[in-house]
């Protein structure tokens, strides 16, 4: 049997670090959830596997914004028990793509009996485990993991739509390059490096010149010079640290100026004997925020100022005061539903690289969105 479905590629390593806490609650779980494009089917006599994969091509290449989010969960009656799955929020294109493959295969393959329906009507979903008890989801529901998994919230993007035979991968098509991708390139580390830097490209821009950056004061959290585990942690579009580091210091420089101030607001660097050599390379005046993955003693735990008749408190770890507003980091891209890159109701800026793409925030760009009124999960 074939399926074609969307292979996380960014987001593998945080779904299988998040998902890791649930395993001695749950049975059948997959180790890495996947999103079903079309289910079980078989090619009809005299179609060729290369024709099912070149239409996939045909169909993925049209669409430029596939991205989704993994958007809480959802808990619903299978054959063989309740299945408990990440929702997933796609698209417009995403949903358009699913459509058109879906029809322009139809006549072509021969899906397995009882799966028609589940590619004619897509439930865009993600499954965390398949056959749960109604006794094992009582016992999960009394745990506070069970609202962990109700408050998830994370960014992806179909960056490879993949033709699996019998569970194993016969061929992707990678969305950021648009390349036709054969088993073995589609395993490839020096494809991947391709895919993760057209990703970049397309995907991690704002378009500066139409922003103001009036002000010569600017934010940053949790670049994490040095650190190559943060890679996949927080999946950021890299392969080596090296590549990370000098893409952080090129976003950088392209928009802060000699004579600027930039407050880091901790988690600078992992490496603390680089600290001197990475500042080096860095443009403006800055000013140290404590990170818990800071040198001690590199700056204040907090700092407080008042522009442009707001008070702003500055701390490494979100602080919500409720009368001011608290500019921040630490959490990266983990706790979107409660600290995106704009709360306004929270009162909190996530200025983690994380939610920033990369950039360095000007106050200017802060100011205006308070004054907007905005809540914002990411810079744009």
């Amino acid at each position: 049997m074939y399926l074609i479905e969307i292979r996380p590629v960014l987001e593998k390593h945080r779904l299988k670090q998040f998902l890791r806490k649930f395993r001695f609650h749950l049975h059948n779980t997959h180790k890495i959830p996947h999103i079903t494009l079309i289910y079980s089917f078989k090619p009809k006599p005299l179609v060729k596997i290369s024709e099912i994969s070149q239409i996939i091509s045909d169909v993925a290449g049209k669409y430029e914004d596939l991205r989704f989010l993994f958007d809480g969960i959802s808990i619903k009656r299978g054959s063989k028990g309740l299945v408990l799955a990440f929702n997933i929020s796609p698209s417009m294109e995403l949903v358009a793509l699913q459509r058109e493959l879906y029809q322009r295969l139809k006549p072509l393959i021969k899906i397995e009996r009882g799966k028609e329906k589940f590619s004619e009507s897509l439930w865009f979903h993600a499954a965390i485990s398949f056959g749960t008890t109604e006794k094992e989801l009582k016992e999960i529901e009394k745990t506070d993991k069970f609202e962990r998994l109700k408050q998830f919230l994370y960014p992806g993007v179909a960056l490879r739509i993949c033709l699996l035979g019998n569970s194993k991968i016969v061929a992707e098509y990678d969305t950021a390059t648009k390349s036709l991708l054969v088993r073995k390139q589609a395993l490839s580390k020096r494809y991947l490096s391709k895919t993760f830097k057209a990703y970049r490209e397309k995907f991690l821009k704002v378009n500066i010149d139409n922003m103001s950056m009036r002000e010569n004061i600017w934010f940053v959290a949790d670049t994490h010079f040095g650190h190559k585990n943060i890679i996949k942690y927080c999946s950021r579009p890299f392969i080596e640290v090296k590549e990370m580091d000098d893409f952080i210091i090129r976003r950088w420089n392209e928009v802060v100026s000699p004579n600027d101030t930039v407050y880091i607001l901790g988690d600078f660097s992992i490496n603390h004997k680089k600290l001197k050599e990475y500042t080096s390379l860095l443009r403006g005046n800055k000013v140290f925020i404590q990170g818990n993955h800071d040198v001690p003693g590199v700056g204040p735990e907090s700092m407080y100022f008042n522009f442009a008749g707001y008070d702003f408190l500055l701390t490494h770890k979100p602080s919500p005061q409720g009368n001011v507003w608290n500019i921040h980091g630490h959490v990266h891209n983990n706790r979107l539903r409660e600290f995106p890159f704009v709360n306004g109701e929270l009162k909190t800026i996530n200025v983690g690289v994380d939610v920033t793409k990369f950039y360095p925030v000007n106050l200017s760009w802060i100011i205006d969105h308070i004054e907007r009124k905005e809540t914002k999960l990411w810079l744009s």
